[in-house]
């Protein structure tokens, strides 16, 4: 991840050691793949983990963007990201504190979703995530 500075001129996003080697750590931005800012001045990214020579779970973080730090981190469980998925793009409620996950996988429709709330799985089984005892704001 960059950010774009100057005409011809960038520097890493949030910084250099989020964007070492892939499948390096956990603090590591290995497949980013989508990416949104909120009304809190926050910088959200999923990160699928896949599509590199050694998968790594899914993750989803913020980061404040004039701080560059950390404001919320989640590493997705099997049973909410299982093998095959494809957690690509994001949408931010920031009023009702949902952030919404689509999953394109090839073995689920490309309609489905993730959403903070609950998660329809292609089988129809219904997942709650985060668990109630979560706070995210």
């Amino acid at each position: 991840m960059i950010e774009i500075t100057g005409r011809r001129s960038h520097i890493p996003f949030p910084d250099i050691s989020w964007n070492e080697l892939t499948a390096s750590g956990r603090k590591v931005l290995n497949t980013p793949h989508g990416v949104v800012i909120d009304t809190k001045d926050r910088l959200w990214i999923i990160d699928h983990g896949n599509w590199i020579a050694k998968p790594q779970p899914p993750k989803l973080v913020a980061f404040d963007i004039h701080s560059r730090k950390l404001t919320h981190r989640h590493d997705f469980e099997c049973s909410m990201a299982p093998d095959g998925q494809v957690l690509q793009d994001l949408a931010i409620d920031t009023d009702r504190g949902f952030v919404y996950v689509a999953d394109c996988g090839a073995d689920r429709p490309s309609s489905s979703s993730t959403s903070s709330a609950t998660r329809r799985a292609a089988s129809g089984v219904t997942r709650r995530w985060p668990p109630k005892t979560s706070t995210w704001w």
